[in-house]
């Protein structure tokens, strides 16, 4: 059983974030997998100043594996000098290192909440 299906919750809190935090972008399910669509902005200084059609294909073991990113608007070349894969899936970034950044955002969180306290700044991710 997929993880959307033991937890349907989990669909909805998923549904609830995007409206609230990128609300372009649109959760659904397709050939038995979760799939979320629209577009995304790339700021700077908070300013945005472009926007990407893409879809994200949450893993069956979300949120415990990295989901595929795919730019669908024809934009990004599909070549390797682009970080894209044959799949046309994007290239993120080293995955040990998106597990780590990931990882210590969330103790992080998880310990200030806890103890009251942070870890220190050369400890935290970005």
């Amino acid at each position: 059983m997929k993880w959307f299906e033991q937890d349907p919750a989990a669909l909805m809190a998923l549904e609830v974030a995007l409206r609230d935090q990128y609300p372009t972008m649109h959760a659904f399910v397709e050939d038995g997998a979760v799939m979320v669509r629209g577009t995304y902005a790339v700021l700077d200084a908070g300013k945005e100043i472009d926007r990407y059609s893409i879809a994200v294909k949450l893993p069956d073991r979300y949120p415990h594996a990295l989901p595929d990113v795919f730019e669908i608007g024809g934009r990004i070349p599909r070549t390797l000098d682009r970080h894209v894969f044959q799949s046309g899936a994007l290239c993120l970034g080293v995955r040990e290192d998106l597990w780590l950044t990931s990882a210590l955002r969330f103790f992080d969180c998880v310990g200030s909440r806890r103890a009251g306290t942070r870890l220190p700044d050369w400890q935290r991710a970005g």
